[in-house]
């Protein structure tokens, strides 16, 4: 049984057995802000405990402090399976007590095999010198084994997917914990998921949830950091909401909503559906693909009208995810042409530069490596694209390009609004309203979006995907490429579902609902790769 007090931000669950962690009092402040103000929540043994927030909210940070990564002002009080650590706390004190993170990051080496990021931790021992490879890789296996799925141990981790190398960190995660239950006499440990669902096709998501319920039963807890309300909603016991640093509510999870989580979470009720202000579509084609062809994708053919914004989603590697990269020429093209106005562009040797001239906009899935320069500024970032405009006589007119800077920030809402301040420091959705901003200040033709709101807070998230629409009122065509069924269904006037490379199924009106979008997914695996491309123009 776990008992609550009233919410607020010195607020603390308490329970009658030993807590997996106590946070008290935890603050953390930078340059006069405070990250963290007064936090207090608790995890208690054997549950999934949710913490939820706006990106700039402190989740991160609070993060970082619980890792050893910052160390909290004085006055912070930790406390792990009922033993008390004085920040800052260390790797191996960590270890000791059984705590395990998997990071958005996954933490893992791209240049190591499977097996020696498996088994990192003895990398160093005399262990790993005196066992033979193949025994490493026969013993990775059998970790692998009751997973569900057993990743080849000589395989670097630079070149498996996404979703393969989540596995990976989760699985090592896991299998730690366990060795901590041999090591330390069973005494239970502590598995902190940091916005891994991200990376995650469906599928492995529910096989994720199932795994932590098998470790929940036997004694360990969770700490469950997740964007994704549904999925905080179905898997944790327990919600601890933070905004601007400070925990402003935490429950049973049975006693909310997804809506009544939202309003937490941003302080304030949505707007609405973002979809009942759509402007209505003209029926004349603006751009059309033919013959688009990728290492994913097998020759599919579609077109756009005038200020649609057209979806195009699928199970992971059915080809969606590389329709934007391939239409923009940051993935090289095998075949395939785009028509946009009276150009005809052939996209085997278009190049991002060349698609750029053409007034084609990219934000990429990726946005710490594609997307912007971190090392930059917020006014360098948002000009890259316009810089031309702001040169005369070969001298830059930098008072005018902070101005129109600092101008921008406040009309996208930008936090803080700091032209000056490194890319890097902003949050990921203040990020992502960077390079929206920077792309659409450019007056694109064509605007092609790769998981716009991936890892993205729900307020900054209402906020871009109200911008996405209003782009298309002006008539600017958009391709969003995402998995996440709602963003279709409130975002996109039609959508392409993808099955083995090919167009399999088109979605519009009524039949543009989430259970609609997720069966033809699904069904997509199944179906001919012989789809009547015709049908989809």
């Amino acid at each position: 049984m776990t008992e609550a007090i009233p919410a607020g931000p010195e607020q603390v669950l308490t329970t009658r057995s030993v807590a997996a962690l106590s946070l008290r009092n935890v603050s953390k402040v930078f340059g006069g802000t405070h990250a963290l103000d007064r936090v207090s929540l608790e995890v208690a043994a054997g549950e999934v405990h949710g913490l939820v927030g706006e990106n700039g909210s402190g989740k991160s940070t609070l993060i970082k402090v619980l890792s050893g990564y910052h160390v909290p002002e004085p006055g912070a009080t930790i406390t792990i399976a009922g033993r008390e650590v004085a920040p800052p706390l260390s790797a191996g004190t960590l270890r000791s007590l059984g705590v395990r993170f998997v990071h958005q990051d996954l933490g893992l080496a791209p240049s190591l095999t499977v097996a020696e990021n498996l088994f990192v931790d003895e990398l160093g021992s005399s262990r790993w010198k005196t066992v033979s490879r193949s025994a490493d890789h026969r013993r990775a296996r059998e970790v692998f084994a009751p997973f569900g799925r057993v990743l080849d141990p000589a395989a670097k981790v630079g070149s498996l997917s996404p979703a393969d190398q989540a596995h990976l960190a989760v699985v090592r995660a896991v299998s730690q914990i366990r060795q901590h239950h041999v090591e330390a006499e069973h005494q239970p440990g502590l598995l902190v998921l940091d916005e891994v669902t991200a990376f995650l096709p469906s599928e492995e998501r529910q096989q994720l949830f199932a795994l932590i319920r098998e470790i929940i039963a036997q004694g360990d807890s969770v700490l469950f950091v997740s964007h994704y309300l549904d999925e905080v909603l179905e898997i944790t016991s327990r919600v601890s909401v933070l905004r601007d640093g400070e925990v402003v509510h935490n429950a049973e999870t049975a006693t909310l909503d997804s809506d009544r989580l939202v309003e937490l979470i941003i302080g304030r009720a949505l707007r609405g559906q973002v979809g009942v202000d759509r402007a209505e579509a003209s029926n004349d084609a603006v751009a059309t693909v033919t013959g688009l062809r990728g290492s994913l994708v097998d020759g599919v053919d579609f077109s756009l009208r005038r200020g649609e914004v057209l979806g195009v989603t699928g199970l992971l590697g059915s080809g969606f995810e590389q329709v934007p990269s391939l239409l923009f020429g940051a993935v090289p093209a095998s075949g395939g042409e785009l028509r946009l106005g009276d150009a005809a562009i052939d996209l085997t040797t278009l190049t991002p530069e060349r698609a750029t001239q053409r007034g084609l906009a990219l934000v990429p899935g990726d946005r710490a490596s594609a997307g912007a320069a971190g090392s930059l500024t917020v006014a360098e970032n948002l000009t890259l694209q316009i810089l031309h405009r702001y040169r005369r006589a070969n001298t830059l007119q930098r008072r005018r390009l902070q101005r129109d800077a600092r101008a921008l920030l406040i009309e996208y809402d930008v936090r803080p609004p700091d032209p000056a301040a490194k890319l890097s420091t902003l949050s990921g959705g203040n990020q992502q309203k960077v390079i929206l901003a920077k792309w659409l200040t450019a007056g694109p033709s064509l605007l092609l979006l790769d998981e716009p709101t991936l890892g993205i807070d729900v307020g900054s998230r209402e906020e871009i995907l109200l911008r996405i629409r209003a782009v298309a009122r002006e008539g600017v065509p958009v391709i969003c490429a995402t998995s996440d069924p709602d963003q279709l269904t409130e975002l996109c006037d039609r959508v392409l579902i993808f099955g083995r490379g090919s167009i399999v199924a088109e979605l519009w009106g009524e039949s543009l609902n989430k259970d609609t979008i997720t069966e033809r997914c699904y069904s997509a695996t199944v179906s001919s790769g012989s789809a009547r491309q015709g049908e989809y123009q």
